[in-house]
């Protein structure tokens, strides 16, 4: 009992329609990778031949054995050479840097000798900002100044906005 509906026979040409397509595209990259391949292995054979420059489609190359050898050419040139990136790297005693380290390990010190010195930028601002309290606080003011206790006891009370 051949029933043959129309989606079924559509389906049957779409499928043959899409194998040959496939088929044929497939038989194209095999023919184009086989000249691709067949031209480069045979580099002799494709200098040999005469061809015009408009027609050279690939450069010639030659491969010689790597072998050691001494460079005689030298180079002088002038100029800079700088960091890319900078990183300070140092250690810190007490948040204070080590900017120097005067001796060694194992090296016979007498009293009251250097033996490190440390950066002093940090030091110099502690001093600046407690000479600038001490000054502060020496200032003639008009009136006493209320001590901690006396202002967390005191309220501000905001006032009522009038309608």
């Amino acid at each position: 009992m051949p029933s043959s509906s129309p989606s079924r026979t559509r389906l049957t040409t779409v499928l043959s329609v899409a194998v040959l397509v496939l088929g044929a595209a497939f038989a194209a990259f095999y023919f184009a990778s086989e000249r691709s391949h067949s031209g480069s292995g045979n580099a002799k054979a494709a200098s040999a031949t005469p061809t015009s420059p408009a027609k050279r489609t690939a450069l010639a190359v030659s491969t010689v054995q790597a072998q050691q050898t001494t460079w005689s050419q030298q180079l002088s040139v002038s100029g800079g050479v700088f960091p890319w990136q900078e990183a300070v790297i140092a250690a810190e005693t007490s948040g204070l840097r080590v900017v120097e380290v005067a001796v060694d390990v194992g090296s016979v010190v007498r009293r009251g000798q250097l033996l490190a010195e440390l950066a002093r930028d940090s030091v110099d601002a502690s001093l600046a900002q407690q000479e600038a309290n001490l000054a502060r606080a020496r200032l003639p003011s008009a009136k006493p100044r209320p001590t901690p206790t006396a202002r967390a006891g005191s309220r501000a009370v905001a006032p009522c906005p009038s309608s």
